[in-house]
């Protein structure tokens, strides 16, 4: 008989209520358009690289999930360099 593995905790990397909203907004779309899901072991990971990619900031790694998502991306990835901090700089967007 397989002993289950127990499941992680899920914490967030910034505490921000949108940014919550737009992860599982983001993880909806994987799941929906892409027929992924996300085991809390991936999901943990891809949070922290989430992180590390938006130099830990909240407003860019929310202004990335909202692109991934309208671009209809799958993966996370790190654009050309500037690119999200701009599109901040431009809203004046605070979180």
């Amino acid at each position: 008989m397989k002993t289950p593995i127990k499941s992680l905790a899920i914490s967030m990397p910034f505490p921000g209520s949108v940014f919550l909203g737009i992860w599982v907004t983001y993880k909806n779309y994987l799941s929906k358009e892409h027929k992924q899901q996300i085991g809390n072991r991936r999901e943990l990971v891809m949070l922290e690289r989430l992180k590390q990619l938006s130099e830990n900031d909240e407003r860019i790694a929310i202004e990335m999930l909202k692109y991934f998502i309208s671009s209809g991306f799958k993966h996370l990835f790190k654009p050309s360099p500037g690119f999200f901090s701009e599109i901040v700089k431009e809203k004046g967007s605070t979180v």
